[in-house]
């Protein structure tokens, strides 16, 4: 057969494989027992992470010096949002910030209540999704000071809860995220 012919024979076959392989993916992701499987990856990458990385480490810091020149804005950075603009126009006096879900006390923290929790600065690099970074420096509130007063639960493990998100086709997907 010659060279070219057998290019794209190999072309179609691999591409007929890849198809039949996320449709399978496709079929796991509804079964009741894969995200489980999945979910004990999760755990186990939990425990190794424990083993060579300390509970505190964080993001890769940088100085002032090592700030983007210019660091750009997700979306928009003044939304025309009806919701945004009535929050924006009354400096987010009415904005409440809902903490629910795998917690024993679910709570809503006005703007007012978020400003009385300890703040962190730090600069930190930013790799954005749509394929770029900058390095920015980024105030706030830590997640775990934020988590502590809602008593978020943990499973029989003690690790935190592994989350899912709906998308808006409304499946599910489901990832590691460490609240630790």
């Amino acid at each position: 057969m010659p060279v070219r012919i057998m290019h794209w024979c190999n072309v179609v076959f691999l591409a007929g494989a890849s198809v039949a392989v996320l449709s399978a993916c496709e079929k796991l992701s509804e079964s009741t027992w894969f995200p489980k499987v999945l979910g004990l990856g999760g755990k186990v990458m939990y425990k190794i992470q424990r083993l060579v990385r300390s509970r505190k480490a964080m993001a890769q810091e940088f100085t002032v010096a090592d700030l983007s020149p210019q660091f750009c804005s997700n979306g928009t950075a003044m939304p025309n949002n009806p919701v945004y603009l009535t929050l924006a126009a009354d400096g987010f006096r009415d904005f409440h910030l809902e903490v629910g879900g795998l917690v024993e006390l679910p709570m809503a923290f006005s703007l007012t209540d978020l400003r009385k929790f300890p703040r962190r600065t730090q600069i930190t690099r930013h790799d954005c999704v749509e394929g770029w970074s900058a390095i920015g420096k980024w105030k706030g509130i830590r997640l775990g000071a934020l988590l502590e007063p809602v008593n978020r639960s943990r499973d029989n493990t003690g690790n935190g809860p592994q989350g899912f998100q709906k998308v808006g086709t409304g499946k599910q997907w489901f990832e590691y995220v460490d609240l630790s």
